[in-house]
């Protein structure tokens, strides 16, 4: 009797498995491939930084007359000159910062021909309020030119590198750096 039943079982088996590999081989086929685990999915930086950003471990920034410099030492930030360690938020909101210049793409990237002979100035950029310069050691990886907000205080106005073309990014970006500049109050989040 038990000899039946599992000779009856592996029958229904051998008949259900080839129905249900036909099936998976069509899902495939409407599909457009095998299906894809999000959780192993890679992100893409879309950033302008082009290195990781703990690669970045000295940021300087210029400021009409002064000069801000920071260095990264042991899983913080400190001011250099003074060797004086930042604050826990203040170090993390220097961390943010540089990370987001590696996450967050600009808005919009408007050209040379799109500027025309318009002046840097209408940008905020002819002088820029803040120049922030990303190094990795002795390179410089990035240079930020902050510019000014646009009209509604959503974008900012920033210049890549010394780039012809002036970027519009989200305010939010502005705002981190212009609170580690000390351009502006700290935005709570």
């Amino acid at each position: 009797m038990a000899a039946s039943v599992s000779a009856s079982a592996r029958t229904v088996f051998w008949r259900v498995a080839p129905v249900g590999a036909l099936l998976f081989l069509c899902w495939l086929a409407l599909d457009g491939g095998r299906p894809e685990y999000r959780h192993l999915i890679r992100t893409e930086s879309k950033g302008l930084l082009s290195v990781a950003p703990e690669a970045i471990d000295r940021v300087v920034v210029t400021l009409p007359g002064a000069e801000l410099r920071f260095a990264r030492r042991g899983g913080g930030w400190l001011e250099e000159g003074r060797n004086l360690a930042l604050e826990p938020e203040a170090s993390h909101r220097l961390d943010v910062a540089v990370k987001i210049m590696r996450t967050s793409p600009p808005i919009r990237e408007l050209t040379a021909a799109e500027l025309g002979a318009g002046d840097a100035a209408e940008f905020g950029l002819n002088p820029p309020r803040a120049v922030i310069s990303l190094r990795e050691g002795t390179s410089e990886r990035m240079r930020l030119a902050l510019g000014k907000p646009n009209p509604q205080s959503m974008l900012r106005y920033a210049r890549v590198n010394d780039s012809s073309s002036v970027y519009v990014y989200s305010g939010f970006i502005g705002e981190e750096w212009e609170a580690v500049a000390g351009l502006a109050p700290p935005v709570k989040r």
